[in-house]
């Protein structure tokens, strides 16, 4: 009760005192003073101050606010001063972006001081110089000249060399150079089209399997599985697609044809007829099922009892003797990949790797010979069991599940 008291009178103390702490959780001038507070420790007074003076114009009697525009105003100025001289002059590529940074921020200043309250010196109580002098023109500026910047960059990008993932670089410059700037003429449609050729379109084929089908289909169900798993959920990456393909195609230019029993250059040829610029092709490595491993282990068992009856009213001993063999059987399929998913557009692998699967069952039958008088309550629950093995199917597709998981991931992680 004492704890909990104490929790009352702290919560209490928090809401009636107004601590920034409790403002922080529940305001947005508290988030802004949060944000202010950890430019200020990372040593950018300019964007601490223009954020404080951001908390004061949703509350000008925030005094934690107050207090960290005091600490950070004439500091920031000096950081926008060195900055502006450091960044006009610099060769650096990004120069723009930085310029437009420390113009944003003096902006703020310029246009929302004068609509605060004075702000006090806590030495002399008189009103701080708080005045700024627009830049608005400079800001522009430097917009245009970021905005021309990464538009030439994600250009040049797209122009160097096909494929989505040089679109998906060209596509986030694009959008950077749409931040500064929403007025490019084409933007929209320029969007629209580097974002379609950024989607990675992936055609996923059946797995080739050469040596026959003793444990029945295991290249088309992969591929299947795989395609499902790619899907699943929220966990494929932006701009992604998945195309799962069927089992009988036309190849372009002739006749049908069974995935996986077809040429990497076909495969590109037959994704590329399909509007898809991925393909995710393979093989298997390994397609066994073992023989069951047979192991045996032999144990005594004696019972010994005092046995009464007419003949020996006394008691005699009677001593009860088994062996218990319980024989263990152990049976595994294993599945092995090779895959790579390629680009169509350059033939270039995204990524080449392989995979194995193990799914394997055990059984464990209970015999006795000897006297059913000596088996403990365990062993005649034992050999009262009825047990088998799983078929090798069951266990089939429990590597197949296994592999796909395995091969997904993968794949996912270089579709990223």
């Amino acid at each position: 009760m004492r704890f909990s008291l104490r929790i009352v009178f702290v919560l209490t103390s928090l809401i009636l005192g107004g601590c920034s702490t409790f403002t922080g959780w529940f305001t947005p001038q508290g988030q802004k003073l949060s944000q202010a507070q950890a430019l200020a420790d990372q040593g950018h007074p300019l964007g601490a101050s223009a954020l404080a003076v951001e908390a004061l114009a949703l509350d000008s009697g925030y005094q934690d606010a107050q207090r960290l525009l005091i600490r950070t105003f004439y500091p920031g100025q000096d950081e926008f001063r060195a900055g502006v001289v450091h960044w006009t002059t610099a060769a650096a590529s990004d120069r723009w972006d930085h310029l437009f940074e420390l113009y944003s921020w003096q902006n703020t200043l310029h246009t929302v001081i004068p609509t605060l309250p004075p702000v006090l010196d806590p030495q002399t109580k008189v009103p701080m110089d708080l005045s700024v002098a627009g830049v608005a023109e400079e800001r522009k500026a430097a917009g245009r000249g970021a905005a021309d910047f990464h538009w030439a960059r994600a250009r040049s990008l797209l122009e160097a060399v096909p494929g989505p993932r040089q679109a998906r670089r060209a596509l986030v410059e694009g959008e950077v150079a749409a931040h500064y700037d929403l007025q490019t003429p084409g933007l929209d449609e320029w969007l629209d089209s580097t974002r379609e050729a950024a989607t990675q379109k992936l055609l996923v084929i059946p797995f080739f399997h050469e040596g026959g089908e003793r444990l029945g289909p295991v290249s088309g169900p992969l591929g299947s599985l795989v395609s499902q798993q790619l899907m699943e959920g929220a966990r494929l990456p932006a701009l992604t697609t998945v195309f799962p393909s069927d089992r009988l195609v036309t190849l372009p230019g002739g006749g049908p044809a069974l995935l996986g029993l077809i040429s990497q250059p076909d495969a590109l040829k037959l994704a590329e007829a399909g509007g898809q610029n991925l393909v995710l092709m393979g093989q298997f490595t390994k397609v066994a099922s073992l023989e069951p491993k047979k192991t045996l282990r032999i144990e005594p068992r004696e019972r010994r009892a005092l046995v009464v009856d007419p003949v020996h009213p006394q008691g005699v001993e009677k001593v009860s003797k088994a062996v218990v063999t319980f024989t263990t059987w152990t049976s595994a399929v294993v599945l092995g990949v090779s895959f790579s998913v390629v680009e169509v557009a350059t033939g270039r692998d995204l990524i080449t790797a392989a995979k194995d699967a193990k799914a394997t069952d055990e059984m464990v039958r209970t015999t006795y010979t000897g006297d059913r008088e000596a088996l403990t309550e365990d062993d005649l629950r034992a050999v009262a069991l009825d047990v088998s093995l799983e078929d090798s199917e069951t266990l089939k597709d429990k590597a197949l599940a296994t592999l796909a998981t395995s091969v997904a991931d993968a794949v996912r992680s270089a579709l990223k």
